[in-house]
């Protein structure tokens, strides 16, 4: 086993001392350098626990000009690779440079040679030779730039490594749903379901459904995904897809690694068709609809306040099964003049019901309770009537008269007053003869509905 060991904890825990120096102008004849010194380090055992490896180390000091080194392991040359920088001061040397030589019977470093790391003038070096398959406690010859020198083994420690970062943990995941969905027998509804990462690293996750209804089939898109993911569940009916409530099991799986989550397929007969809705009367609507389905077993009407969105039904009639066609609503106790009411309708079945679609309608209006005519003075009429309504947004007047060619023959628009008003003058047109006799009427209008016309008293006025 191989130990390294760095400047920091050769200085910290041995002593430095020259059981070999290598001759300055040796070195100098041989690399054509100057002032370059080296040192071995004497060896001791560390401290602590560990394996003792074979491990020598030699200290140079560069001269005033930079030059390079190299080495050879067993007659191989190779360069000095790796650089570790340790803390100056003292005699902790900058600059560690290390040589593996693992197996080998020996070593020559050359200061000389044109390969290697370039040292810089006046930096202080090490040169750690590790591993050269020396047994412990014996010396080994080392050629330092030709001139052979013993050096003794140099003993310390492999610090134990790094625990490795746990493993991590197991793939999990979870699943859920949006909830009940409630599907018309015979037509199709979705549901999403999400795969949610819980633990692990995501794996691929299937999905199945189980507990369908007789008839029902379900697909889902896509058929599998890796979570966190969402994969929509489409689940088709039939015309015999038994009514009620259905619990529905969908399964994700890894491998045997399941996971569930449960909602409920609501299968309904289909609705009633509203067809439409009006009012006819102060306090009578009526609603046009038609039957949608064989299954269900009843249908009634509901009514409910259109009071901006319709709310607070309440059942007006309960109409059968297999019908459909009119209804008139006419309780005088729940319909009130001049209101706006919200109809639908309702089939029943086993355990719930479902419904068409809503239609609002506006009971008539108040008419004028009084409405009198008189001569306003030449060629004028004064109309005056009483604002009896309190959802009108304007009045309409109309009018004829007989006893001219130029008379309109029939009730024709005159004029539109504003809601409150509560009188009118008509100008007569001079082409109409004096003493045509003058017919009127008026009614409230509303958003929705109107109120019945109302005519005069009296009943005509001649032209004055």
């Amino acid at each position: 086993m191989i130990a390294i060991l760095t400047a920091t904890s050769l200085v910290s825990f041995a002593t430095l001392h020259s059981s070999h120096e290598i001759n300055s102008s040796r070195v100098n004849m041989l690399s054509k350098l100057r002032q370059v010194q080296g040192y071995v380090l004497n060896g001791q055992r560390l401290p602590g626990p560990g394996v003792p490896a074979d491990a020598y180390i030699i200290t140079l000091t560069a001269g005033s000009e930079s030059y390079r080194i190299d080495y050879e392991i067993d007659g191989a040359v190779a360069l000095l690779e790796t650089v570790r920088y340790s803390p100056g001061g003292g005699n902790v040397f900058l600059n560690t440079l290390t040589v593996n030589g693992t197996g080998a019977a020996s070593a020559v470093i050359r200061i000389s040679a044109p390969y290697g790391t370039m040292l810089v003038a006046g930096q202080p070096y090490q040169v750690v030779i590790v591993g050269l398959g020396e047994p412990s406690g014996q010396n080994t010859d080392l050629i330092i730039d030709g001139i052979s020198g013993r050096i003794a083994p140099l003993y310390g420690f492999v610090p134990p490594p790094p625990a490795p970062p746990p493993p991590p943990p197991p793939f999990n995941f979870s699943l859920s749903n949006n909830g009940t969905i409630s599907v018309v027998h015979g037509a199709s509804g979705s549901n999403n379901i999400t795969a949610s990462l819980t633990s692990g690293i995501s794996k691929t996750v299937g999905f199945t459904a189980a507990g369908l209804p007789s008839g029902a089939t379900a697909s889902f898109s896509p058929t599998s995904c890796i979570p966190t993911c969402v994969s929509i569940l489409t689940i088709t009916t039939v015309g015999t897809t038994p009514l009620g409530d259905h619990p529905i099991v969908v399964t994700g799986a890894y491998g045997t690694f399941t996971k569930t989550t449960t909602f409920t397929l609501r299968v309904t007969p289909p609705p009633p068709i509203l067809v439409s809705a009006a009012s006819t009367g102060l306090t009578a609507a009526q609603v046009t609809w038609s039957d949608n389905s064989v299954v269900e077993t009843n249908n009634a009407i509901e009514r409910g306040s259109a009071g901006g969105a319709c709310s607070g039904f309440t059942q007006a009639a309960s109409l059968g099964v297999r019908s459909g066609s009119t209804y008139t609503d006419a309780d005088p106790t729940a319909l009130a003049a001049e209101t706006l009411y919200c109809y639908r309708l309702r089939a029943d079945w086993g355990t719930g019901s479902n419904y068409s679609g809503t239609a609002v309608i506006q009971t008539w209006l108040n008419p004028p309770a009084t409405f009198t005519l008189a001569s306003g003075g030449n060629n004028k009429v004064d109309l005056v009537w009483s604002d009896s309504s309190n959802a009108e947004t304007s009045y309409a007047i109309e009018y004829y008269c007989t006893g001219d060619t130029d008379c309109p023959g029939a009730f024709t628009a005159l004029t539109t007053q504003s809601a409150n008003s509560v009188s009118y003058t008509h100008n007569i047109p001079g082409s109409i003869s004096d003493g045509s006799l003058m017919r009127y009427r008026i009614r409230a209008i509303g958003v929705s509905a109107n109120s019945l016309w109302k005519l005069p008293t009296p009943a005509s006025f001649a032209k004055p």
